[in-house]
C-alpha cells in the first residue's frame, strides 16, 4: 500500500507530498517529492518495537536551510568534482564551486532541491513509488537533456529497494546516489560508534586533503579501515588521525567486492523457448531455441537483477567460503512481481548460450583466464550490436518417447554452425543419440535475418526423424515490432 498525504510546503509555496509505503513487514518507509527524499525508514525489532533509522527533519525549512543533504537524491553528480571543472568530447566546462574549489553534489541546486515527479507503480506486497525529473540541457552547466527516474520499492522481504534510471539526448555526465543517513538504533539513541559494521571491501580510494580521489588505491588491510570482518563502528575511530581531523570520520570511497569471486560482468541476455511444439505448447523440455538478446530485457530489469539476485549470489558463495569464479548462467523466469530465478548452470552447452557466444567481441579464453587469475574488473567483455538465433533439431517425440541411432547428413555451410548435443560418431557416420540432437545457430546484424538464417542453414541438416519448432524468435519479433 502507498499513501499519498501533504507534508508541507516551501519557502515559496509549492506543495510537497509525502508517500508512505507499507506492505505488512517490520519495515515501512516515507519519502517526499522535493529531492526524491527518505524522510523516515522505520523498522521494527524483534520484540515489535519500531525505531526510525533514518535521520531528516519534520518540515521542509529543515530540508530547505540545512545542510548535509539529509535523505535526498544526488545528482547530476554525486560527490565532488576537482576544481569544478571538467572536459567532455574536447569541450571544457565550468561549475557551480560549492564545497571550497571543488563542486559537489550537483552544483548550486541539485536534484536534491527539485521536486519530482511521483507516480505509483505498484500497491501489492512490494509496493513501488517511481520519481521523474528532467535536468533541462546545460542545467548546471551538465549538457544535454537528461531524464531520471528513482524506484524506491518495498520488498517482501522487509527492503527497500532504490534504482536509478537515467537516458540523456547528448553526451554528458552523470553520477546519482541517495544520501541517507543511518542510525539502526534508531535516529534519537545517540552515536552510532558501538553499532556493528561488515564491508565486503579489500580497498578504497586514496584521496587528497580536499578529499578528492587520486586515482590510486589503498588496500584496507592492518588499517582502520577494514571492516572484512564484522567490528564496532567506533573501534578504530581515531587510530587514522587523517581520519578523524580532516574527515571528520569515515568519508571513503569503498571499492566493493563484486565472477572472479568478486567481480561480475554480465554477459547479454537470451530468450529461451522451454515449450517442444509451436505456440509455447506441448511439453517442457531442456529448450528448443533461443535468440539474443532478449528484447523483454530492459535495461530496468538489468539493473534490478544485478542488485537483488546477481552480486547476491557471487557475494553469498564468497561468504561461505567457496568464491564462484567462471561463467555462471542465470535462468530467470520474468514476471509481474520481477524476475524469479529458476536455475543455476556453469556451463556453455544448452541453446540459450549458444544465441549469445557468437555474439561475443573480446576473446573467450582472455576473458576465462581473467577470471581464473582474479582480474576480470580489468578484462574487456564486449559483444556486437546485432543478434543470434539457435534452433534445436530434436528427435521426433521429444522429451517423451523417441528413437535414436539414425545417421545425420549436413552441408557443409550447416557443419560451420552446428552445435552437438545428443549425437555420437560410429566410425565416420554421425548418429542420433538423445532428444535434442543439434544446434544451428547464426548470428546477422537483425533479429528477423538472424531467425531466418538460422532456419535456412537448418534446412541443410537431415536425419530420419528431425522435428523442429517453426517459431524461435517470433515472441521476441513481435515485441521487438511492438516497441518499435
Amino acid at each position: 500500500m502507498i499513501t499519498k498525504k501533504l507534508f508541507d510546503h516551501t519557502a515559496d509555496g509549492r506543495e510537497v507530498y509525502a508517500y508512505t509505503l507499507e506492505n505488512g513487514t517490520c519495515v515501512s518507509a516515507r519519502i517526499i517529492d522535493f529531492g526524491g527524499t527518505i524522510v523516515n525508514l522505520w523498522v521494527k525489532d524483534a520484540a515489535g518495537n519500531n525505531a526510525d533509522v533514518i535521520c531528516g527533519f519534520d518540515d521542509m525549512y529543515g530540508y530547505e536551510n540545512a545542510g548535509g543533504y539529509q535523505g535526498a537524491i544526488i545528482g547530476r553528480v554525486c560527490n565532488r568534482i576537482h576544481d569544478s571543472r571538467y572536459t567532455l568530447d574536447g569541450v571544457d566546462y565550468e561549475l557551480f564551486a560549492n564545497d571550497g574549489p571543488n563542486s559537489a553534489h550537483g552544483g548550486k541546486i541539485g536534484f536534491n532541491k527539485r521536486i519530482w515527479d511521483a507516480k505509483i507503480i505498484s500497491e501489492g506486497d512490494e509496493p513501488e513509488l517511481e520519481l521523474t525529473y528532467v535536468s533541462p540541457d546545460m542545467e548546471e552547466n551538465y549538457p544535454g537533456t537528461l531524464t531520471v527516474k528513482t524506484y524506491y520499492k518495498l520488498t517482501r522481504d522487509a527492503g527497500l529497494s532504490i534504482r536509478f534510471v537515467a537516458e540523456t539526448d547528448k553526451p554528458t555526465i552523470v553520477n546519482l546516489t541517495n544520501h541517507a543517513y543511518y542510525n539502526l538504533a534508531g535516529y534519537e539513541s545517540g552515536t552510532i560508534l558501538d553499532q556493528v559494521m561488515w564491508i565486503d571491501s579489500d580497498k578504497i580510494n586514496e584521496q587528497d586533503v580536499e578529499l578528492i580521489p587520486t586515482g590510486n588505491f589503498i588496500n584496507v588491510e592492518g588499517t582502520a579501515y577494514d571492516f572484512r570482518s564484522a567490528k564496532a563502528i567506533g573501534r578504530d575511530f581515531n587510530s587514522e588521525p587523517s581520519m578523524s581531523i580532516q574527515n571528520g570520520g569515515y568519508d571513503n570511497n569503498y571499492i566493493i567486492n563484486g565472477a572472479d569471486g568478486k567481480t561480475v560482468k554480465p554477459m547479454i541476455s537470451s530468450m529461451d523457448h522451454k515449450r517442444a511444439l509451436d505456440g509455447d505448447k506441448g511439453p517442457n523440455t531442456g529448450g528448443m531455441g533461443a535468440v539474443a538478446p532478449n528484447p523483454y530485457y530492459t535495461k530496468e530489469i538489468a539493473a534490478e537483477c544485478m542488485e537483488n539476485i546477481f552480486l547476491p549470489t557471487i557475494r553469498a558463495m564468497k561468504a561461505e567460503g567457496r568464491p564462484f569464479r567462471g561463467c555462471l548462467y542465470f535462468g530467470l523466469m520474468l514476471t509481474k512481481s520481477g524476475p524469479k530465478v529458476v536455475e543455476y548452470n556453469c556451463r556453455f552447452g544448452d541453446p540459450e548460450t549458444q544465441a549469445v557466444l557468437p555474439l561475443l567481441k573480446s576473446d573467450l579464453l582472455t576473458v576465462m583466464q581473467a577470471t581464473t587469475n582474479g582480474t576480470l574488473a580489468d578484462a574487456s567483455v564486449e559483444f556486437s550490436t546485432g543478434s543470434a538465433c539457435c534452433v534445436v533439431l530434436a528427435s521426433e517425440g521429444y522429451p517423451k518417447k523417441y528413437e535414436s541411432g539414425f545417421p545425420i547428413t549436413m552441408s557443409e555451410e550447416a557443419a560451420a554452425h552446428c552445435y552437438v548435443a545428443g549425437a555420437k560418431k560410429d566410425g565416420d557416420t554421425l548418429l542420433t543419440a538423445g532428444g535434442r540432437v543439434l544446434g544451428i545457430t547464426a548470428a546477422a546484424p537483425t533479429l528477423r535475418a538472424a531467425v531466418e538464417e538460422a532456419y535456412r542453414l537448418a534446412e541443410g541438416v537431415a536425419f530420419a526423424n528431425k522435428y523442429c519448432r517453426g517459431d524461435i524468435g517470433s515472441a521476441a519479433l513481435a515485441a521487438r515490432e511492438e516497441r518499435g
